[in-house]
C-alpha cells in the first residue's frame, strides 16, 4: 500500500510560518505589508525553484563527489567564522 506523506512537511511548516508572521506583527517589529510581501516573495522563489528543477532531467550525483568538498567547505567556513568571532 503506497501512502502519500507529502502533507506532513506542509502541516508543520504552514502553522509555524503563520505563527511567526503573526507574532512579528503583534510585537510591532514589522508591518503587515512587510509580512505579506515576504510571504509572497517566498512563494515566488519556491515556484521558480520548482520550475527550474522540473525543467532539467535529474541525474544522480555520486555521494563521493559531494562528501569531500562539502566537508572541506564546511570546515573552512567554520574556521573563518570562529577566528573572526572569538578573540584569541
Amino acid at each position: 500500500i503506497a501512502v502519500n506523506y507529502r502533507w506532513i512537511p506542509w502541516a508543520i511548516a504552514i502553522p509555524l510560518i503563520l505563527s511567526i508572521s503573526i507574532s512579528r506583527v503583534y510585537l510591532g517589529v514589522h508591518w503587515f505589508t512587510d509580512i505579506l510581501g515576504s510571504i509572497t516573495l517566498g512563494i515566488v522563489f519556491v515556484c521558480l525553484g520548482t520550475f527550474f528543477y522540473r525543467r532539467f532531467d535529474p541525474k544522480a550525483i555520486p555521494i563521493k563527489k559531494i562528501l569531500l568538498p562539502g566537508i572541506l567547505i564546511t570546515t573552512i567556513a567554520f574556521s573563518i567564522y570562529i577566528s573572526a568571532t572569538y578573540p584569541h
